[in-house]
């Protein structure tokens, strides 16, 4: 049988293999990868069995231990049918030997050892901690996290290692599969590390296991393992009624059928509000087979002009998916921050249609005061203009061999000051928080040199461009001459395109003498550092065409 099932699930994945080995191409090309940081933030709750979505009707307001992705409540009426049949799987019978007996004693004290801790967090979720002296013995609880911990741990290997679990294995049993089977996706869904009432307990998750596996890695949402557990706990629910039904008469199961579809509608009636589409495009014919930009840029709403790209025909710069280009978070400070300079840089790939909510009254000022701007229409929610193609931005690019550094002293975050020199893009420089302004280092060439561009690796992290740079040199570190103040939305979107795994983001200023340049940081952000992988400083540059 496992031959059978190998040879079935190789000739299920043969026709997956063009899109497999393209989807691993692109992953190599872009170095696009999921971080841990964003694998643990859609990992669901140990607790969030008691988390529902706020758009059910009768359970809207259960929200315990609800994280992003993580509102796991299954409802009330499966649950209950499927205790039903834990209850069997626990129920006394006869084992096979010695050794039998014990692993069915040891999983009814562990199934004891979790109702006790389970009582323990009701306690103290209900009256608080509490201390409990029983002669030379001490029990107390502070937190409801350890217990429900315990409780968790102790349920489930005490339900893997029971009598009916065992015999649900021997008997290839469906219903003893699809219990076992709503477990093991229940427990994947902590993800690599276990939070417990949204704090962090420090234990790896089998999750973490499977993320050693190839692939597995990409896979960023634990929490959805939820839905093989919700299907199992339905098929597993069918069977019980099923069976307790095989011998009742006709009206006794359909009053039990009743009650139960009854339930399953209560726990999962939704009262979802369909709502318009937040702005059209007045005139979807003009773009077609060119480049639309919809403002603004960044959200949920990406989604709709992509589609309306597939289907009307026009190339978007707007998109939305899991994973984004490395120069889209520059896209987004470039419409954050208004810069003209983005839509120049955008007509250099041909004529440009951009839409704007009818309310975006200060984008509809940049782009009143653009050349040879033409105003396409207007509906209720939206104004669409076309811009003509420019010629295609000029791409700089360092020439000569990069200038000996004798010395960097930073403002901040001295202790990284290193990692800007050590040839690693996996290490970087940052000041420690998020960009507020201020931030800066000077570089020491050592002597006076000729320096004409400063090139700022950004390694792994392509979101910590400096949302506004000023560059300044010095030949006595007294006296400073300006050679760049504005922001570097176009170097770095260039930076991206050219070396998506390690952008490199180039910045040009008239060659002069200068023994020191200083880099200061002045813009702001509330999430992302400014953050440098590797520095590097040019006697002369070129131009070349993207």
């Amino acid at each position: 049988m496992l031959g059978e099932i190998a040879a079935a699930g190789v000739i299920a994945v043969l026709p997956l293999l063009p899109i497999l080995l393209k989807y691993q191409a692109v992953h190599a090309g872009y170095g696009f990868t999921r971080d841990i940081g964003e694998v643990r933030f859609f990992s669901a709750d140990v607790a969030a069995l008691f988390c529902a979505s706020p758009d059910l009707e009768f359970w809207g307001w259960l929200r315990v231990a609800c994280r992003a992705e993580g509102e796991l409540f299954p409802g009330v009426t499966v649950p209950a049918i499927v205790i039903l049949a834990f209850v069997g799987m626990l129920a006394p019978g006869s084992d096979g030997g010695r050794g039998s007996r014990l692993l069915t004693l040891a999983a009814r004290l562990l199934l004891i050892f979790a109702l006790v801790n389970a009582a323990i967090a009701i306690v103290v979720a209900v009256n608080g901690p509490f201390r409990l002296d029983l002669g030379p013995m001490r029990v107390s609880s502070s937190s409801v996290a350890k217990p429900v911990l315990l409780a968790v741990v102790a349920f489930v290997i005490g339900l893997l290692s029971s009598r009916g679990a065992r015999a649900a294995v021997r008997q290839s049993s469906a219903l003893g599969f699809y219990l076992l089977t709503a477990v093991v996706m229940w427990v994947l869904t902590f993800g690599p590390t276990l939070t417990l009432m949204g704090q962090m307990r420090g234990y790896s998750g089998p999750y973490a296991w499977l993320m050693l596996l190839p692939g597995m890695g990409s896979l960023r949402v634990p929490a959805r393992f939820w839905l093989c557990a919700t299907i199992c706990l339905t098929a597993a629910a069918g069977i019980v009624v099923a069976q307790m039904l095989s011998r009742r008469s006709r009206v006794v199961a359909a009053i039990v059928v009743a009650i139960a579809a009854g339930g399953v509608l209560t726990d999962g009636w939704t009262n979802l509000e369909a709502k318009p589409v937040a702005f059209d495009v007045p005139d979807p014919r003009a773009p077609v087979g060119r480049t639309m930009f919809r403002v603004p840029i960044g959200d949920v709403r990406d989604a709709a002009v992509q589609f309306d790209g597939i289907v009307q025909g026009w190339r978007s710069v707007n998109g939305y998916s899991g994973y984004e280009p490395r120069y889209f978070w520059a896209i987004r400070e470039g419409v954050r921050g208004e810069h003209e300079e983005l839509l120049h840089f955008l007509q250099g790939f041909g004529e440009l249609h951009v839409v704007l909510p009818h309310d975006s009254l200060r984008w509809q000022r940049v782009l009143d005061e653009q050349r040879d701007v033409i105003h396409v229409g207007r509906s209720d929610t939206a104004v669409q203009y076309r811009l003509p193609a420019r010629a295609p931005t000029a791409e700089p690019a360092v020439s000569g061999a990069p200038l000996q550094v004798a010395r960097i002293a930073a403002s901040c975050g001295a202790e990284h000051v290193a990692a800007m020199r050590d040839g690693d893009p996996a290490t970087w420089w940052d000041c420690g928080k998020a960009q507020q302004g201020g931030e800066q280092f000077e570089v020491d060439l050592g002597g006076p040199v000729r320096v004409a561009a400063v090139v700022t690796a950004l390694g792994t992290n392509a979101t910590n461009f400096p949302r506004h740079l000023i560059v300044e040199t010095s030949i006595d570190g007294v006296e400073w001459a300006p050679a760049w103040d504005a922001h570097v939305v176009v170097p770095t979107i260039l930076a991206c395109m050219r070396d998506p795994k390690n952008p490199r983001v180039i910045v040009t200023f008239p060659p002069r003498e200068a023994r020191y340049v200083r880099l200061r940081q002045a813009g702001n952000h509330s999430q992302f550092f400014w953050s440098v992988s590797e520095l590097e400083l040019y006697p002369d540059v070129r131009r070349g065409r993207l």
